[in-house]
């Protein structure tokens, strides 16, 4: 968003800091994003994407939400449909639930971009790359974790990213 502040004699154009950082640093969420499941479909391992992203400028606040909401992003589509709940807000840090106040998958644009390319993904046939995704994410480990307790889950409580 663009505003002009009348009340300055100079003409000032204040841009929001997001909308900035996307402008220097790649374009959109939604191309970075397309850039990692790239490498991922070429069988980059999740760990070297981080260090591809740097090595191409990007910085460490977009890389390492790269890394982190991907996974979040994909499993949920893969699991859309069958009833599985996942939270709408995540934590942050080692220790996020206990430090950290909750923040809103839906405020994050690299996790937004992520949904929308694994959902045009799954709908365009490539369900199988979503779902090879979607295993490398925490919440899959968790649903994982479950069932081999012999438990049905129904609910992933909360996530906790390390950004």
């Amino acid at each position: 968003m663009i505003r002009v502040i009348p009340k300055f004699r100079r003409l000032m154009i204040l841009i929001r800091p997001k909308e900035l950082l996307w402008s220097l640093f790649g374009g959109s969420p939604y191309t970075v994003c397309s850039i990692a499941v790239d490498l991922l479909r070429g069988g980059v391992e999740l760990d070297s994407i981080y260090d591809r992203l740097r090595a191409e400028d990007y910085p460490h606040r977009v890389a390492v939400r790269v890394v982190a909401f991907i996974p979040s992003a994909f499993v949920r589509v893969h699991y859309q449909g069958s009833g599985l709940e996942f939270p709408a807000c995540f934590f942050i840090g080692k220790n996020g639930v206990s430090n950290s106040r909750p923040f809103r998958y839906s405020e994050e644009p690299v996790f937004n971009a992520a949904t929308q390319l694994a959902l045009a993904m799954h709908r365009d046939g490539d369900a199988a790359l979503v779902s090879r995704i979607a295993e490398i994410s925490a919440e899959q480990h968790g649903i994982n974790s479950a069932r081999a307790a012999g438990l049905v889950p129904k609910a992933v409580t909360a996530t906790i990213h390390d950004l």
